[in-house]
């Protein structure tokens, strides 16, 4: 019986040649792997690309003179891959369930309304916890703590490229990631447009696999995840969601749960933030006190400096909501 699948797997990597090894391991442990591995070492400094060459004969390694990004990485992996299914892993994650993949095809081609299928799960203290990621009105995205029992066969805002399986015709069709994003809000805007096609997002326990979330390693990247969320409105919502995206502002910065997970050290949450702030977070008393209100600040702060950057390039915004092929563009 042949054990792949006509699954073109694309993972890329900036900098994390211990992760992407332990990613790649546990893809070869999956009873049915994909038949065709596409790695693309997004300008590393760390030998990513001759540990991987070195160690694996029957994975496509692609380097890129220097860092562009994921979502550009990811569409050069996608036009390059020959099978009619593309799977996106990220460098960290980690496959604990050996039949996911095959789950997670059979779902998808067995059901014609669904775009995406994936799931992902973090551990703390040692338990599995399942996350169900939903757009809020700003364009942010939510994250929120899924029960074992509930996550299965849900339907989500949108899936993320940790654990993405898509038809490659879907995702030529809606022209690729957006690279002006590098990083973040590209696998929302993926699972957005889905959604506006009459397609279903849908995360699941047997799909899932394990989001290995090193916060230590993590950028400041507030700044980039606020820019990319304005880009994101101004490219895919009305005119009136777009008027109302300050009012839309107000209502998050005061959002409730937003400010518990900073409480309660949530990495999903932290990982956004300088590093200071979050080993402040992780205190008690005054500090803590303390910490939650300079975040505060740097996110008002940051949100004016997104807002001024977003409107130096409206021209450009505008240009990408109106042809959004990236992967012609690529092509060119």
């Amino acid at each position: 019986m042949n054990k792949s699948l006509p699954i073109s797997l694309i993972i890329t990597s900036y900098n994390r040649k211990n992760e992407i090894i332990q990613c790649l391991d546990s893809v070869y442990k999956l009873k049915r792997i994909p038949n065709e591995i596409i790695v693309i070492d997004d300008g590393s400094s760390d030998n990513t690309y001759e540990l991987i060459a070195g160690k694996y004969a029957n994975i496509t390694v692609v380097r890129n003179e220097k860092n562009y990004g994921a979502s550009f990485s990811r569409n050069l992996g996608a036009l390059k891959c020959q099978n009619p299914y593309l799977w996106f892993l990220d460098s960290d994650s980690i496959i604990e369930n050996y039949d996911c993949l095959e789950s997670m095809f059979n779902t998808l081609i067995n059901n014609e309304h669904f775009g995406t299928i994936g799931g992902e799960y973090i551990k703390i203290n040692d338990r599995d916890v399942y996350l169900r990621k939903t757009i809020y009105f700003n364009g942010e995205t939510i994250t929120k703590r899924i029960n074992k029992n509930e996550y299965k066969g849900m339907e989500v805002g949108y899936v993320a490229t940790n654990n993405c399986l898509i038809k490659k015709k879907l995702f030529c069709t809606i022209g690729g990631f957006d690279p002006a994003y590098i990083v973040l809000s590209e696998d929302c805007e993926l699972g957005f447009k889905i959604l506006k096609m009459g397609f279903k997002n849908v995360v699941g326990m047997q799909y899932a696999v394990y989001h290995n979330i090193n916060v230590s390693q993590r950028k400041n990247d507030m700044l980039r995840s606020i820019t990319n969320r304005v880009r994101f409105v101004l490219k895919n919502y009305s005119l009136i969601q777009i008027i109302l995206l300050p009012v839309y502002e107000i209502l998050f910065i005061f959002k409730a749960q937003h400010f518990e997970n900073l409480r309660k050290a949530d990495p999903q949450d932290l990982k956004h933030i300088p590093r200071i702030l979050r080993s402040l977070l992780k205190r008690g008393g005054l500090l803590k006190l303390f910490s939650l209100l300079l975040t505060g600040a740097l996110y008002i702060t940051y949100l004016i400096l997104a807002y001024t950057y977003n409107l130096f390039v409206l021209p450009l915004t505008i240009r990408a909501r109106l042809n959004p092929d990236y992967l012609k563009l690529l092509n060119e």
